[in-house]
């Protein structure tokens, strides 16, 4: 390409596939830009929009598939509160017997018929559905980043294991 001579966009759209399989590659900005005879520059923005494109696709990737993990979420949590309610119901008992109606004292004659009777217990409720309801809760809290950051204690600072890291990498050095 001449120089001061402007690219098409199916040309730009070309230079940026080609000059990100090359950066892929382990190729410089420079040696891209000689390839495809545009300045260096030129690749740099190239590979920038090259870049912000991947994290666009991406990013709609990502928010598509934690949009269906939080509504599967939703019908699970949902599942396990209807069972929470249900587990919460009075347990109802019923029972029935044969009675000789104008029977005498020792039950007989008369006329046989059934009395029913229920009984109804109060439940508590089965914990294992709150125990759904809290990991759903925990699980949509993580897929939308409301948790806070948990620090991890390494025993020493981040200078104290460069220095060390320094520290082998200059013995390993010496023995060579």
């Amino acid at each position: 390409m001449e120089k001061g001579e402007r690219r098409t966009p199916a040309q730009i759209e070309w230079d940026r596939t080609v000059a990100f399989g090359l950066r892929l590659r382990g190729k410089t900005q420079t040696e891209i830009a000689a390839e495809l005879g545009v300045s260096q520059q030129a690749v740099s923005r190239d590979l920038a929009a090259v870049q912000r494109d991947y994290e666009r696709r991406h990013q709609e990737e990502r928010d598509h598939l934690r949009a269906a993990e939080l509504a599967r979420l939703d019908v699970a949590e949902a599942a396990a509160w209807r069972e929470w309610d249900r587990s919460r119901e009075d347990a109802v008992e019923t029972t029935s017997k044969l009675v000789q109606a104008g029977a005498n004292a020792a039950g007989e004659g008369g006329t046989p018929r059934v009395e029913t009777g229920e009984t109804r217990k109060g439940r508590l409720g089965d914990p294992r559905y709150l125990e759904i309801v809290i990991r759903c809760d925990e699980r949509r809290s993580k897929l939308l980043g409301l948790d806070a950051p948990t620090e991890i204690d390494l025993g020493r600072s981040w200078a104290e294991i460069a220095a060390a890291a320094v520290a082998e990498l200059n013995e390993e050095a010496k023995g060579k």
